[in-house]
């Protein structure tokens, strides 16, 4: 038989009870006689069908409408007999849950019941709640319906899986899962509450106990039994209804500890709690710890920053930071608005993580070069370089990228001017565009001074090097030394009686000699040691054609000037072994005795003048020779060492 139907005031109390109109003095009331009524009980579920028949909310969904159809069920519906209960899968202070199997679909499902000595009420406005947010991160609800003794049963989705608090737990046995992970069920949660936000429903219990994870890695926010609504004359539980403090204190939002609570609670909150949740996943362990509710309220009342440990990634905690604003109006605005940025940080980890290696090289740079270990040093500062910019080319915003990269081409450079390598300052200078014009003419200004030391320096080994211009000491060795030697020659053998036609000869031979040492002065003028021989012997043969000229001016025999002549090569030869090379001295030698022998025997002079001529032309010969063998003869020849690059 159908139930009594109850008198005109319980009912009216009844139908405001399911509306959520109901002072809460009465509520105490109406739990108490339910306690003690089972008749009454068995109204509330009689009306309850009555009520919600066809009466879907503005934003209903058919999911509501399985209320409706139990109504026409019969008084008893044997719908339990239609499933098997198994095992408890869970249970909390209201409810618990049921492993169960439906018979007629053949699948497993939960089933929900109240715990033995609570009230029906609760878990009939859950169920409808939740049948009212269809959603794929809610659990759906396949029904609510009567057990064969009369009491409600909520038959729901059945989730293989665990609670993502498991998932959280130091002595989790699963494969650990990282923060990227944790985040993206963050995102997940985010989704099922902006659903809900969008229909006017606030959770308010938003925790890791609450989200189950599926075998797939799908996430459903569960308990909607602290869930409330925010618009006036919903058949929803009313947030205006609501008296005292709900939630779970570890992960409450300030308003809902404040005094008035809940007059506070809004959209806001959730989002608070979705970013204590991403307080957990990130440092371990949930944001408010106390043993009371007063010590939760004092840890929030003394909180002016929130502490996050190093290990959070910078835009991470900026988030978390954001989303537990003490003042509502500081935090994210939506739950959307928190997914987005979560989105943007999930984009961003890439460049935050090329950074990091960057940074690592970076440290190991200036390790490396304190250590004076130069290549090592070299191959961090790429390292660094090239992973900063890969972090700025995955995220062209990334602001500490930039600054860390041209922090570490700032000090690269520093090292290198330090160390005297300038241009290598320079090439690192290049890898980045660094406004700043005091830093480049300092790198350019090195490169400079640099360039300027290394030139002289060059110079100045090239003028100490006997290898320079040997090549081209040879040529003009052998072909003015010959033609020198075939004139003492001719002398000699054509006896000349006036100093005329030796002057002729001699500006013959320094005309000669000038246009050969113009001809080839890369060499013979641009290394030290060719230049002194060169300006040594060009001045003596300027005196030896002065000396002529005198001669002839004065109308002087050939062969007293001839025999004075020997003596100005004995000194010029002495000055060529003094600053050229010592070896000389055998011709200074040569050109002294040869003097000697025509002062005492102006006959000698015959035999003097092309044998002192050969013997310079042999020592320079054989001079060149042991250069050549001293040193590698392929570096002999320069760029300005070969005869065709002359002029």
């Amino acid at each position: 038989m159908r139930p009594n139907p109850p008198v005109a005031d319980d009912r009216e109390m009844l139908r405001r009870f399911l509306n959520g109109e109901l002072p809460e003095d009465q509520i105490d009331a109406l739990e108490l006689r339910l306690d003690a009524e089972p008749e009454l009980q068995r109204q509330l579920r009689a009306l309850a069908r009555e009520v919600f028949t066809g009466a879907v909310p503005e934003h209903g969904t058919t999911r509501i409408s399985l209320l409706a159809r139990s109504a026409a069920l019969p008084p008893t519906p044997p719908v339990a007999q239609g499933l098997e209960l198994r095992e408890v899968i869970a249970q909390g202070g209201m409810g618990v849950v049921h492993r169960a199997r439906q018979n007629s679909l053949g699948r497993t499902v939960a089933v929900k019941t109240v715990r033995e000595g609570r009230h029906e009420a609760p878990l009939i406005q859950e169920a409808v709640l939740t049948g009212y947010l269809e959603h794929p991160n809610i659990v759906p609800i396949h029904d609510i319906a009567l057990a064969e003794g009369g009491e409600p049963i909520v038959v729901m989705k059945h989730i293989e899986g665990r609670s993502w608090r498991s998932y959280l737990s130091a002595d989790h046995e699963t494969t650990p899962r990282s923060l990227e992970w944790h985040i993206a069920v963050v995102m997940q949660v985010c989704q099922a509450l902006r659903f809900a936000h969008s229909r006017g429903v606030v959770h308010r219990d938003v925790k890791p106990d609450n989200v189950m994870i599926g075998e797939f890695d799908e996430v459903y926010l569960l308990d909607w039994g602290l869930a409330v609504s925010l618009e006036d004359g919903s058949r929803l539980p009313s947030l205006q209804e609501q008296r005292g403090i709900a939630g779970t204190p570890a992960y409450m939002a300030p308003e809902q500890l404040a005094e008035d609570a809940p007059r506070g609670v809004g959209m806001h909150t959730d989002v608070y709690q979705l970013g204590a949740c991403l307080y957990h996943a990130a440092v371990g362990q949930p944001p408010q710890e106390g043993t009371t509710l007063d010590e939760i309220r004092d840890q929030i009342d003394e909180r002016e920053e929130l502490s996050l440990p190093d290990q959070v990634p910078a835009e991470l905690g900026a988030i978390i930071g954001r989303a537990m604003a003490l003042k509502p109006g500081d935090r994210f605005a939506s739950a959307s608005e928190l997914r987005q940025a979560l989105e943007a940080y999930l984009e961003h980890r890439a460049s935050n993580a090329l950074m990091l290696t960057g940074h690592r090289a970076a440290t190991a740079m200036d390790e490396r070069d304190e250590d004076e270990d130069l290549i090592g040093a070299e191959r961090a500062f790429f390292e660094a370089v090239f992973n900063y910019r890969a972090a700025l080319d995955s995220w062209p915003q990334n602001r500490i990228a930039r600054r860390r990269l041209n922090h570490v081409v700032r000090q690269r450079v520093a090292q290198l001017i330090a160390r005297d390598a300038p241009l290598a300052a320079r090439r690192a200078l290049a890898l980045v565009d660094i406004d700043d014009p005091e830093l480049h003419q300092l790198v350019e200004d090195a490169v400079a001074k640099q360039t300027g030391d290394r030139d002289r320096l060059r110079a100045y080994e090239r003028g100490d090097n006997r290898m320079f211009g040997l090549r081209t000491r040879r040529l003009l060795g052998f072909g003015l030394g010959g033609a020198w030697v075939a004139l003492n020659v001719a002398m000699v053998t054509v006896p000349v009686t006036s100093s005329v036609p030796l002057l002729v000869g001699a500006l013959v031979c320094l005309a000669v000699t000038l246009g050969a040492v113009v001809r080839a002065r890369r060499v013979m003028l641009d290394v030290r040691l060719n230049r002194y021989n060169v300006g040594i012997a060009t001045v003596a043969q300027i005196v030896h054609s002065v000396l002529l000229a005198v001669a002839v001016a004065q109308d002087r025999a050939a062969a007293p000037v001839l025999s004075e002549l020997l003596l100005l090569w004995s000194l010029a030869a002495g000055a060529i072994a003094v600053v050229v090379d010592g070896r000389i001295w055998i011709t200074a030698a040569g050109y002294a005795l040869g003097y000697a022998a025509c002062q005492l025997d102006p006959s000698w002079l015959t035999i003097v003048l092309p044998a002192t001529a050969t013997l310079m032309v042999v020592v320079s010969t054989a001079i060149n020779i042991a250069t050549a063998r001293a040193g590698d003869d392929g570096e002999a020849t320069e760029p300005f060492d070969d005869p065709a690059t002359w002029g």
